[in-house]
């Protein structure tokens, strides 16, 4: 975790799955947070998310630092 606080990053990578997950059933509003770089089992649940619930992650490379991705998405409800 103090790795990924450095970086810049808010979530330990073995944790940015449950964010992913929290983030897609919150309320019909935008959720948004800055990740650091993305693991193999994130991208995976990304899709999982899309294929079950229906909601499209918007990811978008942070300007200041290539390593960190912003990530945002309108939750299922």
């Amino acid at each position: 975790l103090l790795i990924q606080i450095k970086k810049g990053g808010f979530v330990s990578q073995s944790h940015h799955w449950m964010i992913l997950i929290l983030m897609a059933f919150t309320p019909e509003d935008l959720s948004k947070i800055t990740l650091g770089p993305l693991t193999n089992h994130s991208k995976i649940v990304l899709d999982d998310i899309q294929i079950f619930l229906g909601v499209t992650f918007k990811i978008r490379s942070n300007e200041s630092d290539s390593a960190l991705v912003t990530l945002s998405c309108i939750g299922a409800g």
